[in-house]
């Protein structure tokens, strides 16, 4: 087993490498089943119960029928005979199988053997049984790719049992040199898809790659497979983006927009029916509040429209263009030209004035309110945008090609101009033509694909074709089959390019492909990846950055993979095997994802509350995630499950009000749970590849520590820091529950408890002050919890256990206030040390000394008790000076220091501290807390 690995983990991992390798093996059915349940029961040495015995010992114990005990107790526990119902007339061949699992078990063994005649399956059947589950018990503690030698003695045991089938066998492996998250999964896919067309067997796949198993002859791979091979990738990428192209067409406020990114990934036509489609869907505009503009627009130019200024115009035009006939001083023809063309203007005005005035009086300016005519016109204003986006160069433009190719008269452009061009114009065009397209939906329809085919220019397909000639060519450098030594990768080589390079270099990876300006608002920089890099986050002053083929590909295949129609604050999770995954594996968790995308969930939120509540009865060891379906929030399912391979990565979309140090929180409760759940190594951050590699960390990887939490939380996570956290986080989601409170006081305790254990006392005193008449029951129902979560931090035990010591013998001699009916009150409680605690405060060290304070505080709290109680005497006068004695020397000398500012600033903590445990006495000397 790996170091940290769980007893299942390591069994899971076996039987997943035996599924991937089983058809090269000489086994049928039954002799299968009978070595998984050898797997599933071969370690019991690590079982605590067997911890002291030896190995020979635990499978050789025997019960008083003469069975083999401990191998049948636990293939009861498995309930094996669900799965194997006849075992038991196999218990011997099982034992000699596990009693020879490990190489080191040699004498066992000998002794074992002798007696060949007890195996039903056959001495031969269980020498190669023997063999492959040593095999597939060394190779899972090849922790990574580079690994050699546990690999050769997987390679010696497997040949070792497929000698008797005359075949041998060699390991080989293909690697990708740089991770690039779901893409780089995705060609891992394609890799293994190939090979095992070439009678490889995948064994283990590790993040960088996969193993695989190969028959000891020479391998035939030259360049034509080696171009199929990387065709084969590029194609299954083009393949997943291109399918859902609508994700780049986005419904918002301005109308029906096209992503630029959507023109490379299908046909316009594609495009164009897109659009309609969702024309005939979206919402219905407020006619009413257009209508109202419109009327302030027609009353403002019916007030300026002038029949005699019309005439008047058109005179003074006509003057002016005879003028320029008859003129031939330049000086005096550029004036007249100057004049004429602010008369036209004028003119053009007093025209559109006589046009919306004629329109008034007959009232046909408003937009109707028919859903036909305005949904032609929402379709209008699509192929506005569109050519506005993808073709002019200007709004202005944009509206002379609509107006050509409508045939708009030139009255009627002069009308129209008048409206704004967005969100006015587009409807009242349609109000106008409507009636002559009305019955002709497909000729239009088809008329403006063709024209937008025609304005599409040829330069954007050339781009294109050059990012997908990019990929090939990345694919082609990064991919490394360890059989072919034609391609390899040197880290000296890509850092090289790097620095040779002149133009401008991508601003997420810097690689030597050529680069595309996007604007920076655009640019998804957190798709933080490569080996080494200049990224450097876009600036207020950058409107565009350079971006990459390679990147640009990366970007589109993760908007098809993880469709979110809001903007939303995102985490990636990744999920790191602690070796390798394996294929059985891998396809059970993309047949789990699959079910939830089977039932239109696109997303499933991570109950944290429900999840720590339900493991206040258990192990820790034994938390399991529970999900609630989610519309955004919680962890995204991806639209492609091939995007889930050699590591597992899903984003985790957080609530987006959430400030940033509870979201870090919640990053950490994920971080946990999956980590002991999957028994696998997590990173989370704001990038869609692990930062760290697996020998890079210990656990788990969340990113900085907020400040707040610096004090709690910034260690290394180990598998024990991981184990006490989620106790941490048990405890204090018992204590919401039981004190009734939601999720938020978790974050507010953690707040408190970063700043000591006092406070975080106070902190939870007074909720329950707050919401209880009589506090002290309380107290006692959350008192484990408490304890449990004061136990996490070490800082300030001195102090809460001083004080603690205080309260508890104030209980014990009933050194408190007096009580005037009803429940006690803390400033009963707290009367003697509120009474120390002020005296110390005004303590001017000029005049008394440390001896002179202690007396004084003893004879203030003596004179207390002489007025309140009738039954003062001499025994509470001893308890009252120890109690004095007490406070001055553990918690002012020991704790405080001496200090009195000390004390001051404490004093809160200290007084609720005190109370708390008070009271928590109280409860446990069976005293109600009331005054009868």
């Amino acid at each position: 087993m790996k170091k940290n690995q769980t007893l299942y983990s390591h069994v899971l991992d076996m039987i997943g490498v035996l599924d991937g390798v089983k058809n090269i093996l000489l086994l049928n059915e039954l002799e299968l089943k009978v070595l998984m349940v050898a797997i599933t029961i071969h370690d019991l040495n690590k079982l605590e119960e067997h911890s002291e015995k030896s190995y020979s010992r635990i499978i050789s114990e025997r019960n008083s029928k003469g069975e083999y005990a401990n191998i049948l107790k636990e293939c009861q526990e498995f309930n094996i005979q669900d799965f194997l119902p006849e075992y038991k007339e196999y218990i011997e061949d099982i034992r000699a199988i596990i009693g020879q699992h490990s190489a080191h078990t040699s004498y066992f063994a000998e002794n074992l053997i002798c007696s060949p005649e007890r195996y039903k399956l056959g001495d031969e059947k269980i020498e190669i049984l023997i063999s492959i589950i040593r095999a597939l018990d060394v190779i899972d503690l090849s922790k990574t790719m580079d690994e050699q030698e546990k690999k050769r003695q997987f390679l010696n045991h497997i040949n070792n049992a497929t000698k008797y089938k005359g075949k041998q066998y060699k390991l080989v492996s293909h690697t990708i040199s740089e991770d690039r998250g779901i893409l780089t999964n995705i060609c891992h896919n394609t890799v293994v898809e190939f090979l095992q067309g070439k009678a490889f067997v995948d064994v283990a796949y590790y993040k960088e790659g996969v193993l695989y198993l190969v028959e000891d002859k020479e391998i035939i791979f030259n360049e034509k497979d080696r171009e199929k091979l990387v065709a084969n990738c590029v194609k299954y990428i083009k393949s997943k983006i291109f399918n859902d192209f609508k994700v780049y067409i986005n419904n918002v406020q301005s109308g029906i927009k096209v992503d630029e990114k959507c023109l490379g990934i299908t046909s316009i036509e594609n495009i164009i029916y897109e659009i309609k489609i969702r024309c005939e869907k979206s919402k219905i505009p407020d006619i009413s509040k257009k209508n109202e503009i419109i009327k302030v627009i027609v009353a403002k130019y019916a007030e300026l429209y002038s029949n005699e200024k019309l005439q008047e115009l058109e005179g003074n035009i006509s003057k002016l263009e005879m003028d320029i006939e008859g003129t031939t001083d330049k000086k005096v023809l550029s004036k007249i030209k100057k004049e004429l063309k602010e008369k036209a203007c004028l003119l053009r005005e007093q025209k559109t004035g006589k046009n919306i005035f004629q329109r008034k009086v007959k009232e046909e300016y408003f937009i109707e309110s028919n859903e036909d005519k305005l949904r032609f016109s929402e379709f209008i204003r699509s192929f506005y945008n569109f050519l506005k986006d993808h073709i002019c160069t200007s709004p202005l433009l944009s509206w002379v090609e609509v107006y050509e190719f409508f045939s708009i008269s030139e009255e009627d452009k002069d009308y129209l101009d008048a409206f704004e061009g967005l969100y006015i114009r587009p409807y009242v065009l349609g109000q106008l033509i409507y009636d002559d397209y009305k019955g002709m939906d497909d000729e239009l329809t088809n008329r403006i694909i063709k024209y937008l085919e025609d304005k599409i220019s040829s330069k954007e397909s050339k781009d294109e074709d050059a990012m997908w000639v990019d990929l090939k060519d990345y694919f082609n450098r990064n991919i490394i089959l360890s059989f072919d030594n034609k391609i390899t990768f040197k880290k000296e080589n890509a850092l090289r390019k790097y620095s040779e390079k002149k133009s401008s270099k991508c601003c997420l990876c810097s690689s030597e492909y050529e680069t595309s300006n996007w604007m920076a608002a655009n640019v998804p920089y957190k798709l933080k990846i490569q080996n080494f890099s200049n990224k450097i986050n876009g600036g207020e002053r950058e409107p565009k950055r350079n971006i990459c083929s390679i990147c640009n590909i990366e970007y589109l295949l993760h908007k098809v993979t993880y469709a979110s129609k809001v903007e939303v604050s995102r985490r990636y999770l990744s999920i790191l095997p602690r070796g390798f995954n394996t294929k059985s594996y891998i396809r059970a968790f993309r047949e789990s994802i699959n079910q939830f995308k089977s039932k239109d969930i696109s997303a499933i939120y991570f109950n944290e509350y429900s999840t720590f509540v339900a493991l206040a009865s258990k192990n820790v060891e034994e938390i399991e995630p529970l999900f609630t379906q989610a519309k955004i929030n919680g962890i995204a399912l991806p639209n492609y499950a091939e995007t889930l391979t050699n590591y597992f990565i899903l984003p985790i979309h957080l609530v987006k009000k959430d400030n940033e140090t509870s979201k870090w929180i919640s990053t950490l409760l994920y971080a946990l749970t999956f980590n002991i759940s999957f028994d696998s190594k997590i990173v989370i951050s704001e990038f869609p590849v692990p930062i760290l590699d697996q020998s890079e960390m210990e656990e788990i990887y969340v990113g900085e520590v907020p400040v707040p939490f610096r004090n709690i939380f910034e260690k290394s996570w180990t598998k024990e820091e991981c184990l006490n956290t989620i106790k941490l986080f048990v405890n204090l989601f018992s204590l919401a529950k039981t004190l009734g409170e939601t999720a938020d006081i978790v974050y507010d305790s953690l707040k408190a408890l970063a700043k000591g254990k006092t406070n975080f006392i106070y902190f939870i005193y007074k909720k329950i002050k707050n919401k209880y008449d009589n506090p002290t029951f309380k107290i006692k129902e959350i008192k484990d919890f408490v304890d449990g979560i004061l136990s996490y931090v070490e800082d300030g035990e001195t102090l809460v256990s001083n004080i603690k010591e205080l309260a508890l013998f104030a209980n014990q001699n009933n050194i408190k206030g007096s009580i005037n009916g009803g429940f006690i009150k803390d400033n009963s409680i707290n009367k003697p040390l509120n009474i120390i605690i002020d005296l110390l405060c005004r303590w001017d060290k000029n005049i008394y000394t440390k001896e002179d304070i202690t007396v004084l505080c003893k004879s203030e709290i003596q004179k207390y008790f002489r007025r309140v109680d009738p039954y003062y005497g001499k025994k509470r006068i001893e308890a009252i000076e120890k109690y004095v004695d007490l406070f001055m020397n553990k918690i002012l000398d020991e704790t405080l220091g001496g200090k009195v500012y000390n004390l001051e600033n404490e004093k809160k903590n200290i007084l609720s501290t005190y109370s708390y445990y008070y009271r928590l006495a109280m409860s446990k000397s069976n005293k109600s807390g009331s005054e009868d």
